[in-house]
C-alpha cells in the first residue's frame, strides 16, 4: 500500500503524539508511585511536615549537578535536646543522609573548608511561629528558643534566597543519633528536595513576589 507524503506526515505525527502521551502517562504514574513510596516509608517515624514552600523555578537537577561531587553543607542554628554546634550540625547532616530516597546527595556539617554560602542547607531549631526562611538564607542574624522545642525549620538556600523550605515536628523524646531523630530528618529532607515539587501550585504570594523581583 502506497501512502502519499501528506499521509505519511499525518501517520508519523499521530505516532509521535501517542508516544508523547505514553511518556506523560508513564511520568505521572512514576510520580504517583514515588509519592506513595515516600508516604509509606515515612509511616511510623512520628515526624510531621506541616508547612512547605517551593520556589516556582525549582529544579532538582540543578541541585544535583551543583552538589553531586561536593555534597551539601548544612548550617544549624540553635540547640536541640541540650546539644549545640558543631556536634549538633554533624548529627543533623548525618540524619539528612539516612534512608534518604531523595536526590543522591551527601550532607556535611558546615566547616570553614566546605562552606558554600551560595548553595547550602540551613536548619533552625525551636523557630518562632513567624520565623521566615529567607532570613536563614540571606545572612540575617536569627535566634532560636522562641517556639516549640520539638520543631525545626529547614531551608535549602540558593544565592541568598530559599529555594524550598519545610517545617518539621520532631518526635517528642528524640535525641540526635536516635533512629527517631534520623528518620525525622530523612523525611524532612525528602520533602525539602522532592522529585517533583510542583512549585507553582504550592508557592505562596510572598514566594511569588520573591521570584518576580
Amino acid at each position: 500500500m502506497i501512502h502519499s507524503t501528506a499521509q505519511i506526515v499525518i501517520l508519523l505525527g499521530g505516532s509521535i503524539r501517542k508516544e508523547i502521551d505514553v511518556i506523560r502517562l508513564t511520568s505521572r504514574i512514576v510520580s504517583l508511585l514515588c509519592a506513595a513510596m515516600i508516604l509509606a516509608s515515612c509511616a511510623g517515624t512520628g515526624a510531621t511536615v506541616y508547612k512547605q514552600s517551593y520556589a516556582a523555578l525549582y529544579r532538582q537537577q540543578e541541585i544535583i549537578a551543583k552538589h553531586y561531587e561536593t555534597g551539601v553543607s548544612v548550617e544549624t542554628i540553635g540547640s536541640f535536646a541540650g546539644m549545640s554546634s558543631p556536634d549538633l550540625g554533624q548529627s543533623v547532616a548525618s540524619a539528612m543522609d539516612q534512608h534518604n530516597e531523595g536526590p543522591p546527595l551527601r550532607f556535611y556539617a558546615r566547616t570553614v573548608e566546605n562552606w558554600d554560602k551560595d548553595h547550602h542547607a540551613a536548619v533552625l531549631f525551636q523557630p518562632a511561629p513567624d520565623a521566615l526562611a529567607f532570613k536563614l538564607c540571606d545572612g540575617t542574624a536569627v535566634s532560636s528558643a522562641k517556639g516549640d522545642p520539638n520543631t525545626a525549620l529547614l531551608a535549602y538556600c540558593r544565592y541568598g534566597e530559599p529555594y524550598s523550605d519545610v517545617w518539621v515536628t520532631i518526635p517528642a523524646g528524640a535525641k540526635p543519633g536516635d533512629k527517631a531523630f534520623e528518620d525525622a530528618f530523612a523525611f524532612a529532607t525528602r520533602m525539602l528536595l522532592p522529585v517533583n515539587p510542583e512549585g507553582r501550585d504550592r508557592c505562596d504570594f510572598n514566594c511569588q513576589q520573591m521570584i518576580g523581583s
